[in-house]
Protein backbone atom coordinates (compact mmCIF):
# COMPACT_ATOMS: atom_id res chain seq x y z
CA UNK A 1 0.00 0.00 0.00
CA UNK A 2 2.69 2.47 1.03
CA UNK A 3 4.81 1.58 -1.97
CA UNK A 4 1.87 2.25 -4.26
CA UNK A 5 1.19 5.68 -2.73
CA UNK A 6 4.87 6.55 -2.76
CA UNK A 7 5.15 5.49 -6.39
CA UNK A 8 2.16 7.66 -7.38
CA UNK A 9 3.58 10.58 -5.44
CA UNK A 10 6.93 10.25 -7.21
CA UNK A 11 5.25 10.21 -10.61
CA UNK A 12 3.23 13.27 -9.65
CA UNK A 13 6.39 15.11 -8.56
CA UNK A 14 8.20 14.12 -11.76
CA UNK A 15 5.27 15.20 -13.93
CA UNK A 16 4.92 18.51 -12.08
CA UNK A 17 8.66 19.16 -12.46
CA UNK A 18 8.54 18.45 -16.18
CA UNK A 19 5.57 20.80 -16.62
CA UNK A 20 7.34 23.60 -14.75
CA UNK A 21 10.47 23.14 -16.86
CA UNK A 22 8.43 23.17 -20.06
CA UNK A 23 6.70 26.38 -19.00
CA UNK A 24 10.01 28.10 -18.32
CA UNK A 25 11.72 26.84 -21.46
CA UNK A 26 8.63 27.45 -23.59
CA UNK A 27 8.51 31.10 -22.58
CA UNK A 28 12.16 31.59 -23.47
CA UNK A 29 11.81 29.78 -26.79
CA UNK A 30 8.78 31.89 -27.64
CA UNK A 31 10.71 35.09 -26.86
CA UNK A 32 13.67 33.86 -28.91
CA UNK A 33 11.37 33.16 -31.88
CA UNK A 34 9.79 36.62 -31.62
CA UNK A 35 13.21 38.29 -31.55
CA UNK A 36 14.36 36.21 -34.51
CA UNK A 37 11.24 37.15 -36.51
CA UNK A 38 11.74 40.83 -35.67
CA UNK A 39 15.39 40.68 -36.70
CA UNK A 40 14.37 39.05 -39.98
CA UNK A 41 11.78 41.76 -40.65
CA UNK A 42 14.31 44.48 -39.89
CA UNK A 43 17.00 42.93 -42.07
CA UNK A 44 14.59 42.55 -44.96
CA UNK A 45 13.60 46.22 -44.73
CA UNK A 46 10.18 45.82 -43.14
CA UNK A 47 10.35 47.53 -39.74
CA UNK A 48 6.58 48.07 -39.70
CA UNK A 49 6.16 44.28 -39.44
CA UNK A 50 8.63 44.09 -36.56
CA UNK A 51 7.05 46.92 -34.54
CA UNK A 52 3.98 45.13 -33.12
CA UNK A 53 6.03 42.05 -32.27
CA UNK A 54 8.70 44.13 -30.53
CA UNK A 55 6.18 46.29 -28.67
CA UNK A 56 4.49 43.16 -27.36
CA UNK A 57 7.83 41.59 -26.48
CA UNK A 58 8.98 44.73 -24.66
CA UNK A 59 5.80 44.68 -22.59
CA UNK A 60 6.16 41.00 -21.70
CA UNK A 61 9.97 41.09 -21.21
CA UNK A 62 10.77 44.51 -19.74
CA UNK A 63 14.27 43.40 -18.70
CA UNK A 64 15.43 42.22 -22.14
CA UNK A 65 17.95 44.72 -23.51
CA UNK A 66 17.90 43.26 -27.02
CA UNK A 67 14.14 43.68 -27.34
CA UNK A 68 14.34 47.33 -26.34
CA UNK A 69 17.26 47.99 -28.66
CA UNK A 70 15.50 46.35 -31.61
CA UNK A 71 12.33 48.28 -30.78
CA UNK A 72 14.31 51.53 -30.96
CA UNK A 73 15.80 50.48 -34.30
CA UNK A 74 12.38 49.56 -35.70
CA UNK A 75 10.86 52.83 -34.51
CA UNK A 76 13.69 54.80 -36.12
CA UNK A 77 13.51 52.91 -39.39
CA UNK A 78 9.73 53.39 -39.47
CA UNK A 79 10.19 57.12 -39.12
CA UNK A 80 8.80 57.37 -35.58
CA UNK A 81 11.79 59.36 -34.37
CA UNK A 82 9.95 60.68 -31.32
CA UNK A 83 9.53 57.09 -30.05
CA UNK A 84 13.20 56.04 -30.26
CA UNK A 85 14.56 57.66 -27.11
CA UNK A 86 12.67 55.65 -24.50
CA UNK A 87 13.50 52.11 -25.68
CA UNK A 88 17.05 53.18 -26.49
CA UNK A 89 17.56 54.51 -22.95
CA UNK A 90 16.01 51.35 -21.52
CA UNK A 91 18.35 49.16 -23.61
CA UNK A 92 21.32 51.18 -22.37
CA UNK A 93 20.25 50.80 -18.73
CA UNK A 94 19.90 47.06 -19.27
CA UNK A 95 23.45 46.80 -20.55
CA UNK A 96 23.21 46.89 -24.34
CA UNK A 97 26.60 47.90 -25.91
CA UNK A 98 27.17 51.64 -25.70
CA UNK A 99 28.54 51.81 -29.28
CA UNK A 100 25.23 50.52 -30.65
CA UNK A 101 23.26 52.98 -28.53
CA UNK A 102 25.40 55.90 -29.70
CA UNK A 103 25.10 54.82 -33.35
CA UNK A 104 21.30 54.76 -33.16
CA UNK A 105 21.23 58.14 -31.40
CA UNK A 106 23.42 59.63 -34.15
CA UNK A 107 21.20 58.13 -36.83
CA UNK A 108 18.16 59.77 -35.20
CA UNK A 109 19.94 63.15 -35.24
CA UNK A 110 20.85 62.60 -38.90
CA UNK A 111 17.31 61.63 -39.85
CA UNK A 112 15.93 64.68 -38.05
CA UNK A 113 18.18 66.87 -40.18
Amino acid sequence: MWKSCLSRYRWFVVLASVLVCLAIVGTRVSMWRQIAAARQSLSSGHPEIALPVLRSSAASAPDNAEVHYLLAVAERRSGHLDRVSSPLQRAEKLGWPKEDIERQALLVVTQNG
